[in-house]
């Protein structure tokens, strides 16, 4: 009932290798990170929404994207206990690019999981 006080605080993005949805090792550090700033934390959301490059077809691309999604949850939940009722997940495949795909560099950027902490406000106390 308190899903409109979510406001978002803090985004992280995790990219992955072409063609792929495991998390590399920078991937699993960007992860550590984010939930070692969540212990011990109450009133806060994850939204993790997964993306590719526009190389593929759409209906690969939206699989590609769920799957990587899907294992940056399964991550945070196996290796730090992030509840599951406290992420949500998408996997919008090649739906909003940050960069041109029209380069190397651009398609890499694009290959990523975007991780946005939302807090409440009623939760911590602030809400008007």
């Amino acid at each position: 009932s308190n899903i409109d006080s979510y406001k978002p605080v803090e985004s992280s993005n995790v990219n992955f290798d072409s063609n792929a949805s495991k998390l590399t090792d920078d991937g699993k550090a960007t992860l550590d990170q984010i939930a070692a700033k969540l212990k011990g934390t109450k009133g806060y959301v994850l939204e993790i929404q997964g993306f590719t490059d526009d190389r593929g077809n759409k209906s690969y691309n939206l699989a590609l994207s769920q799957k990587r999604s899907e294992n940056v949850v399964r991550y945070l939940a196996e290796q730090h206990q992030i509840p599951l009722y406290r992420m949500f997940i998408l996997g919008l495949g090649d739906a909003k690019e940050v960069e041109s795909n029209k380069t190397k560099e651009g398609r890499a950027a694009n290959r990523r999981v975007e991780i946005t902490l939302m807090r409440s406000d009623v939760e911590s106390g602030t809400a008007k």
